[in-house]
């Protein structure tokens, strides 16, 4: 499972060299042929300018995503790394599932409830568009209902039929196939806390660039008996470089 991580990794970095070259290649055709391209010669230089700079912006994403994992690899820099029972990790995952579908569903309602107001808003204000409004808003609704129930599905499936192997690093952690990564590329590791449970676990909260704000990821980790210790120094290693 390591090594495939890497690969995957790889492969995305040697995808943004050949969309770059192939945005080289677009915005340079029309200079050598100009006769061929005609007045939608600009259009296309103005794609290949758009797609090599775009891919070699996003070719620092995955290489440190591959420097974590490689960290990640290596034994000795880990902060902790432990096998949960498979009996113990059903229970997990069944128990994290219910916890992420609660705070899911909590915040659908919220958008929800905010669609019925603006849109019923809207239908009571023009009869003849407001109701195209207020369908459109429900219609979204509808999607994001789907999406919680295919993403929270797969990703218990996921979990279940993954490795039981908990890695942590100072810079990310890899819960099962799951891979977490809160340094480089704008992110931070915002807060972790041990819950004494039960069951005992850890929570890494952190964020990630956004477009207009920063978008707040939350993971929660199981943890096997008689590694408390090791989770308490995880604990106070990653707040001392927080500062916290």
């Amino acid at each position: 499972m390591v090594r495939e991580v890497v690969v995957m990794l790889t492969r995305g970095e040697k995808g943004c060299w050949f969309a770059a070259a192939l945005g080289a290649v677009l915005a340079a055709a029309p200079f050598l042929a100009l006769e061929s391209f005609g007045q939608g010669r600009y259009a296309l230089v103005l794609i290949g300018i758009t797609t090599a700079l775009t891919a070699l912006m996003v070719i620092p994403y995955f290489r440190n995503r591959a420097r974590v994992v490689a960290d990640l690899d290596t034994d000795d820099r880990l902060l902790a790394r432990w096998t949960v029972p498979e009996a113990n990790w059903q229970a997990w995952v069944e128990a994290d599932d219910q916890v992420e579908r609660r705070l899911k569903w909590k915040l659908f309602f919220v958008v929800l409830g905010f669609s019925v107001v603006i849109g019923g808003g809207f239908a009571l204000a023009d009869p003849e568009a407001g109701p195209v409004v207020l369908a459109v808003l429900l219609g979204l609704c509808a999607i994001i209902v789907v999406i919680i129930l295919v993403t929270t599905r797969r990703q218990k499936r996921r979990r279940l039929a993954g490795p039981r192997e908990v890695r942590i690093g100072c810079d990310g952690l890899r819960l099962g196939g799951e891979l977490h990564v809160w340094n480089g590329f704008g992110a931070r590791l915002e807060s972790v806390e041990l819950h004494e449970g039960p069951p005992l676990g850890l929570e890494f909260v952190y964020s990630t660039r956004a477009k207009n704000q920063r978008q707040i990821n939350s993971v929660r980790v199981p943890v096997p008996s008689g590694e408390d210790a090791r989770a308490a120094h995880v604990v106070a290693h990653l707040r001392g470089r927080m500062g916290t």
